[in-house]
């Protein structure tokens, strides 16, 4: 049986999608399993009202988590532990000609400025990844997202599981989350 699973888990998944400035809220995708045989296509969300979430009013505290939380962001081997998963997840996924150009821009061109500063080395970067096209283009003069764009990822589970299963046994993550808490005590 646990053969029978782990054999399931390396069959690759695949997302297909496609992305059009008319449907930016509504992008199609597909989800393809077992080469082909399973396919689930996005369902139709527009008739689905969601629910918002009720706000609490008054002052904001921080919890002891958020507090834990910053600790350990500040720990730099802990950081360097995540940087190394992410890095990981990232090349673990096979790209597939993905094409993507985004546009963004602001009423205020100061303020497009101030977030190209920001995504225009993010852009120059993802312009260098194997097998992608992606552009991301500013406009001054308009406030405007859009993104077209189209492609497929593929990843093995078992590999995904993996790695995240050598994230959290990892001894430095739990070096780190000991540190955190004993500091918060």
């Amino acid at each position: 049986m646990v053969l029978c699973v782990g054999l399931l888990l390396c069959i690759p998944i695949t997302l297909k999608f496609r992305i059009q400035p008319e449907q930016m809220r509504h992008p199609t995708y597909t989800w393809v399993w077992l080469f082909g045989l399973v396919r689930i296509d996005k369902l139709d969300s527009r008739n689905k009202k969601l629910k918002s979430p009720k706000q609490k009013r008054g002052k904001k505290s921080h919890s002891k988590s958020s507090a834990v939380a910053f600790r350990l962001i500040r720990q730099k081997a802990f950081r360097r532990r995540i940087v190394k998963f992410l890095s990981q997840l990232i090349n673990s996924v096979k790209r597939n000609n993905i094409r993507l150009q985004m546009t963004i821009g602001l009423d205020n061109p100061a303020d497009t400025g101030l977030l190209w500063a920001i995504i225009g080395p993010i852009s120059g970067w993802m312009s260098t990844i194997e097998d992608t096209n992606m552009v991301i283009v500013p406009d001054f003069s308009d406030d405007v997202f859009e993104i077209d764009g189209r492609g497929s990822l593929s990843f093995i589970p078992l590999r995904m599981i993996i790695l995240a299963a050598a994230l959290v046994l990892s001894p430095v993550v739990w070096t780190s989350v000991v540190r955190a808490r004993s500091a918060n005590s």
